[in-house]
C-alpha cells in the first residue's frame, strides 16, 4: 500500500471581523471571544472588532440572521464564510497559528479537554442567586468560590495543569490556546463581570495563576492590553487581564 501525504488547508483569518457582545462605548467585551483575540495577535492576524450593543445582545441582530446557528463569538472571514462558537472558533485559529499540538493527538485531547473545562466556568456562574436578592445572590457566589461548584472546577483546573503541563504552560512545556483559555476564562471570572465573585478567588492555586502571568507577559499580548486605554480597560472588565503580569511568583 503506498503513502498517503495529506495536505493541510488553512484558512485565511486576514482581515477578519470579530463579533461579540459589546458594551458603550467599547467594540467588545472579552466574554468567550478574548481567547480568540488573543489566538489572532499571536498570530499576526490583524482584525476588525464589531461590538453588538446591549439592547440587542438578546436578540443578537447583528448575526443572527445572516448565519448558519445566530451565536457569538463570531468570525466572520474576507470570504464572507463565517465561524461560530468560541470553542470550535478557538481550535480553527490555534491550528491555523499554530498553536494547537495538531501532530500529537494525546497533547490535542489535553488541550480540547481543559479549553472545555474552561468554558463551563460561565455556565456554573450564571445559575448561581439567579432570580434572588442582590446580596443574596452575591452571598451564594461567594460561597460557590470559596466552597463550592467554582472553587471545585479550579481544584479541578489546578490539578490538571500540575498534571499535564509544564514551565507556567497549562499543557505541555509551550504555549497553546488552552494557555489562552486559562488566562482568560479565570480573568473574566475575577475581573468584576459576576457580582459576588469576589476578585481574590484565584488565590488559592498558584498553578493557575502562573499560567495567568505568563500568557499575560507574552510580549504580543502585553502590548496589545498596553495599547487599550485605561478607561477602555476598566469599562470592558479587562484590568484584570493586564494586572495578571504582575502577580507573585509562589
Amino acid at each position: 500500500m503506498g503513502n498517503c501525504v495529506a495536505t493541510l488547508t488553512r484558512l485565511d483569518f486576514a482581515g477578519c471581523t470579530v463579533t461579540y457582545y459589546g458594551a458603550p462605548g467599547s467594540k467588545g467585551m472579552p466574554g468567550q471571544a478574548e481567547k480568540i483575540r488573543l489566538a489572532m495577535v499571536l498570530g499576526g492576524i490583524p482584525f476588525e472588532q464589531v461590538g453588538i450593543p446591549p439592547p440587542k445582545w438578546r436578540e443578537q441582530e447583528l448575526v443572527g440572521p445572516k448565519t448558519s446557528w445566530g451565536i457569538v463569538p463570531m468570525v466572520t472571514l474576507k470570504s464572507g464564510a463565517t465561524l461560530q462558537g468560541s470553542h470550535a472558533t478557538l481550535l480553527a485559529v490555534g491550528k491555523s497559528t499554530g498553536l494547537y499540538p495538531m501532530f500529537d493527538f494525546l497533547q490535542a485531547q489535553r488541550v480540547d479537554e481543559c479549553i472545555q473545562a474552561m468554558d463551563t466556568m460561565v455556565e456554573l456562574v450564571n445559575p448561581i442567586g439567579a432570580g434572588e436578592e442582590q446580596a443574596v445572590k452575591e452571598a451564594k457566589r461567594k460561597e460557590a468560590c470559596e466552597s463550592g461548584a467554582i472553587f471545585k472546577l479550579l481544584q479541578q483546573t489546578e490539578r490538571f495543569i500540575a498534571a499535564n503541563g509544564a514551565n507556567g504552560f497549562a499543557v505541555g512545556g509551550s504555549l497553546t490556546i488552552a494557555d489562552l483559555a486559562v488566562y482568560c476564562n479565570t480573568s473574566n471570572l475575577i475581573g468584576g463581570l459576576f457580582d459576588g465573585v469576589p476578585s481574590t478567588a484565584l488565590d488559592p492555586f498558584p498553578t493557575i495563576q502562573a499560567v495567568r502571568k505568563n500568557v499575560a507577559n507574552v510580549p504580543a499580548i502585553a502590548a496589545f492590553y498596553d495599547a487599550i486605554p485605561e478607561e477602555e480597560l476598566n469599562k470592558s472588565f479587562r484590568a484584570v487581564y493586564k494586572q495578571a503580569r504582575d502577580l507573585l511568583d509562589v
